[in-house]
């Protein structure tokens, strides 16, 4: 993502993030690169980015019960990203960037019944991260804003939402972000929750990552719920009760700090760290809870050489993990 920054604060935000892993959207292996996993709604199955080298991304679904795997491409060679399924089970909605066209990228819809694909945003923007509403009436999701200040251009973030009704579409916030993740709504509430940075902090003189809730149905109402936490990615449950953040821990051995990227649930007044990294483990991109609130998927890197994996992780008493294989 682009950031209007400085060249000193794109320096600055560009170390954070790697220093963190918060946020990361894309992760690079020997061989393809991977991202964006979202569960289907009746959690038999994950959806997720898969881009081999050489070749356009394509979404890929794989099933957590079995080996079957479902590859949705672009016939016409651009890149389909960042799926996200609708809570009744029957569309997918998806980024898909044109290629050599100006890398616009603009969502579309796909009846995964009759596999019938639409549009439903315009051209000649850039769309992304998309989530739908508790009744899949509508799709929240992040455009590019394109700044000018004389010869200066510059990018911010901002969140949309469009029905499926009417085709209408409208802005959710007005805080032109630095940097965005992607929306989830809380329940059958019209609040959604995510993460953002907004700039430096006046006071500590970092950039901070925080929690924030806005009303989709409001332009004006945003909240920050989570201020110098260290947390980013929160993605909820189906009920709204349940809150998967990403949390980025502080370590000090011998008075060295260390830093490790961990998994925190917040089960209404109640916290629990349900994956913590240890030293030489794989680090932790990203993480996206179940419809149900008893699952999660965990995006790894073992290296940065290496290889990346997706795990299971079940939410309960005794945690246990499984991966999935991703590799069509």
């Amino acid at each position: 993502m682009k950031c209007a920054l400085s060249p000193f604060l794109r320096f600055f935000v560009a170390l954070l993030i790697l220093s963190s892993c918060m946020g990361k959207e894309t992760m690079s292996t020997s061989n393809y690169l991977v991202s964006d996993p979202q569960f289907t709604a009746d959690e038999y199955s994950v959806g997720f980015t898969y881009c081999q080298r050489g070749s356009p991304c394509m979404i890929v679904v794989r099933s957590l019960r079995n080996d079957v795997i479902t590859k949705f491409k672009d016939e016409n060679g651009n890149h389909w990203r960042q799926p996200a399924f609708s809570r009744d089970g029957r569309y997918m909605v998806f980024q898909k960037t044109t290629v050599g066209g100006g890398n616009f990228s603009k969502l579309m819809l796909m009846d995964l019944a009759s596999m019938e694909v639409k549009s439903i945003t315009r051209d000649n923007e850039y769309a992304m991260l998309p989530s739908f509403s508790h009744n899949n009436s509508e799709i929240v999701f992040i455009k590019e804003l394109r700044l000018r200040r004389g010869n200066v251009e510059s990018y911010a973030f901002d969140f949309f939402a469009i029905s499926l009704v009417s085709g209408l579409e409208r802005k959710i916030t007005n805080r032109r972000f630095l940097r965005i993740s992607r929306p989830y709504f809380l329940g059958e509430s019209a609040k959604i929750i995510f993460s953002a940075i907004e700039g430096l902090d006046p006071v500590r003189k970092v950039v901070i990552e925080d929690i924030f809730i806005a009303d989709a149905d409001n332009v004006k109402s945003i909240e920050t719920i989570k201020k110098y936490d260290e947390r980013g990615q929160p993605s909820v449950d189906y009920t709204g009760n349940k809150i998967l953040f990403i949390i980025n821990d502080v370590i000090y051995k011998n008075r060295t700090p260390y830093y490790e990227v961990n998994v925190l649930l917040q089960d209404g007044k109640i916290e629990k760290e349900i994956h913590r990294a240890g030293t030489g483990d794989a680090r932790v991109l990203q993480a996206v809870i179940s419809p149900t609130g008893k699952e999660a998927i965990i995006l790894l890197e073992k290296s940065e050489r290496d290889y990346a994996f997706l795990k299971l992780q079940e939410i309960g008493g005794n945690t246990t993990m499984s991966e999935i294989k991703i590799i069509p």
